[in-house]
């Protein structure tokens, strides 16, 4: 019990933390952030209870604006003069601007030291990120997101957030861009959904990456890169019988390559083939 270790021993920021996760996962987050909290007051640079704290209190604000927004609903139901007043639930009426302002400004101040503290710490920066885009300040989210993709590479989110705010900005060409690096990532998404949404007037992108995909085997067909992209696009259609050959001629080439080796493993362990 780590209610009891806390309290045999208070100084003890392992136990704390340890307890303070524990609240979170039970959505207990009012004694969660008394104990990261806790924690900063005696190490105010640590990465970890930054972080936390800062997704706790996001937690808790959704939390708090669900219970408002029920409790709304519940006074339509009785027909009390709120309802009335309010014509109808509408759960953004329940949001206040000047505590949701507060509540950002304490995740951005949370989330950054966070990042400050552990400069690799992908999840506090795409979390800053995340937040300054809600926030609407898409400079600094663009920022972040850069940081973010700096740090993880392969981390899909961050470029088709990246994306959302080149589209909001106007930016439409530096969007698309970031759904090619997608498709080069993990082309399944495009096989799903082939068009982008009305900001880009439903361009149909996966014919495009397709397109530029076959030119770059043309080009060169051992490319193993752009073989696994393939492979990918095969199975996502269901046809693991050609994503399955494609793979074993990438291992042949390169008997230890651990994605095309993964996928294969995967396709023959069950998925089938057609």
């Amino acid at each position: 019990d780590y209610r009891r270790a806390v309290e045999l021993d208070p100084g003890n920021i392992k136990f704390r933390a340890t307890l303070g996760e524990v609240y979170y996962r039970s959505q207990i987050y009012y004694n969660a952030l008394l104990e990261f909290d806790a924690i900063l007051k005696k190490k105010p640079n640590h990465a970890v209870a930054n972080f936390m704290r800062g997704v706790t209190i996001y937690k808790q604000a959704v939390l708090e604006e669900l219970v408002e927004a029920f409790l709304d609903m519940l006074d339509e139901a009785s027909g009390s003069k709120k309802a009335v007043r309010e014509k109808g639930f509408n759960k953004k009426s329940t949001i206040d601007p000047v505590k949701k302002g507060k509540v950002y400004q304490d995740m951005v101040e949370a989330f950054t030291k966070a990042a400050q503290a552990r400069p690799r710490f992908m999840q506090a920066t795409f979390n800053l990120a995340l937040t300054y885009l809600e926030m609407g300040n898409y400079q600094l989210a663009e920022n972040y997101f850069k940081k973010t993709i700096q740090i993880a590479p392969t981390l899909i989110k961050a470029y088709t957030k990246l994306a959302e705010v080149y589209e909001k900005t106007k930016r439409l060409p530096l969007a698309i861009e970031q759904y090619r690096k997608v498709f080069f990532i993990e082309p399944s998404i495009f096989v799903r959904q082939p068009t982008l949404g009305p900001e880009h007037q439903y361009r149909n992108v996966f014919k495009e990456f397709m397109s530029e995909l076959n030119t770059r085997l043309k080009r060169n067909p051992n490319d193993v890169k752009s073989n696994l992209v393939l492979a990918k696009v095969f199975r996502a259609q269901g046809y693991n019988g050609k994503a399955a050959n494609i793979l074993r001629k990438v291992l042949s080439r390169q008997p230890n390559n651990r994605e095309a080796k993964t996928m294969l493993a995967a396709i023959e362990k069950g998925n089938g083939r057609r």
